[in-house]
């Protein structure tokens, strides 16, 4: 008996769905004590540099799941950047505030703040989320776009951004890998 014995899944019954229903108000449970214990450590808070270190743990707990809670902690982490002074918070809130506007639909508001935003003083990282906001940002368009012609410009504008991500990025295996996915996720 040898290793090549091919093993089929089991298929999920009705049982396991109900364990995994009865497991996910366990998972809630534990994700609002989460929550609370993040709200404490916010509202009891000092200073500004702890407000911001809590206002960034909530917006992290919180953008997976409730975007109304995660935009209002992506504007504290920028109020408290912006008082500190930190570059990097300040630009990574921002960013975050455009993805909740593109998640959400808000195209002109995400468009807004990332125009208003200068990507060459930018770390890599930084440089990688911004871009590929703005491919969010023409994707969601081109699919909420009503004519061809809008659907095309769209198209266009996005092909150019992911371009100049790649140009930016360095010139890798991973960067040629990734346009090809995002050039057959487009088209």
């Amino acid at each position: 008996m040898g290793g090549n014995t091919i093993t089929t899944a089991k298929q999920p019954t009705l049982d396991d769905l109900d364990k995994v229903i009865s497991a996910s108000k366990e998972y809630t449970k534990k994700y609002e004590q989460e929550v609370g214990i993040l709200k404490s450590k916010y509202v009891h808070a000092k200073s500004a540099q702890d407000k911001l270190a809590a206002s960034r743990d909530l917006f992290t707990k919180y953008k997976s799941f409730k975007l109304d809670s995660a935009y209002a902690y992506a504007e504290r982490k920028l109020y408290y950047a912006k008082i500190l002074h930190n570059y990097e918070d300040s630009v990574y809130s921002e960013l975050d505030i455009a993805d909740i506007f593109n998640k959400t639909g808000n195209y002109v508001e995400s468009y807004k703040i990332l125009s208003g935003l200068e990507h060459k003083p930018m770390s890599a990282d930084m440089r990688k989320y911004y871009f590929s906001l703005y491919g969010n940002l023409y994707e969601g368009l081109r699919e909420t776009s009503i004519t061809a012609y809008q659907r095309t410009e769209h198209i266009t504008i996005s092909t150019l951004h992911i371009s100049f991500f790649i140009k930016q990025s360095s010139q890798t295996t991973q960067g040629y890998i990734f346009f090809h996915i995002i050039l057959q996720v487009c088209y």
